[in-house]
């Protein structure tokens, strides 16, 4: 699943998220994705939904006048849009998360970006009598580029095909594969299955699957080991 995907689902399940049938609604949702896919999704969503702590200065990013507003403890300099778009964002999200963070900086910095650029170049290229009009086109597919990898460092047991039981880290994931970090004093045979199992996760998590070994089969063995199912 390509990270798109995995925004678009966490960013439908956003108005459930403090709701008691959140699992429910979940499962829904990702109903005939793997475990890992539902990991990664519920993950984002935590990581969109967790409360932030950052200062908003859109002073000199854009072009309309800015007021500081004490906003949950935290001053942040906001023009009218900005003001209005927190009142609306802390709602949906219910309170000031870091995807109100993300919304209110980037999206507001590419909107003005975006409309400066449209009026400086207004009649040029993107105009649709332009001979130089083209179609984009995509020149190649690269999987680890287009889907969504989260950076998790988190405790793992790894069973191998010999029966040995060992202790990793994992280093991110990704609804295809995954990285480890692992001791070397064990053989890690290339095309081998390995099963692991999200010991610290499964603990602080409401997620059943992730209770369930997950298998994936050795690529490459460097100074951590990478995997994919």
């Amino acid at each position: 699943m390509q990270q798109t995907e995995i925004l678009s689902i966490a960013e439908r399940l956003i108005s459930a998220y403090h709701a008691e049938d959140f699992e429910l609604v979940l499962n829904q949702v990702t109903e005939g994705e793997s475990p890992s896919t539902k990991l990664l999704v519920k993950m984002e969503l935590n990581r969109l939904m967790a409360p932030c702590h950052k200062r908003i200065d859109l002073r000199g990013r854009v072009s309309t006048n800015c007021h500081e507003y004490k906003l949950d403890g935290l001053s942040h300099w906001l023009d009218d849009r900005a003001f209005n778009s927190y009142h609306h964002l802390t709602r949906k999200y219910g309170g000031y998360t870091e995807g109100v963070w993300e919304l209110l900086v980037d999206k507001k910095t590419l909107s003005n970006l975006g409309d400066e650029q449209r009026n400086a170049h207004r009649g040029d290229l993107t105009d649709p009598q332009s001979p130089y009009a083209a179609s984009p086109i995509n020149l190649g597919y690269d999987l680890k580029r287009k889907e969504c990898r989260l950076k998790v460092e988190s405790q793992v047991s790894i069973s191998l095909e010999n029966g040995e039981t060992i202790i990793g880290l994992s280093v991110d994931l990704s609804s295809s594969g995954a990285k480890f970090k692992v001791p070397g004093t064990f053989d890690y045979d290339l095309g081998q299955i390995i099963s692991v199992s999200f010991d610290e996760l499964a603990e602080t998590s409401q997620l059943k699957e992730i209770t369930k070994p997950i298998e994936y089969r050795v690529l490459a063995s460097m100074d951590c080991m990478a995997s994919r199912q």
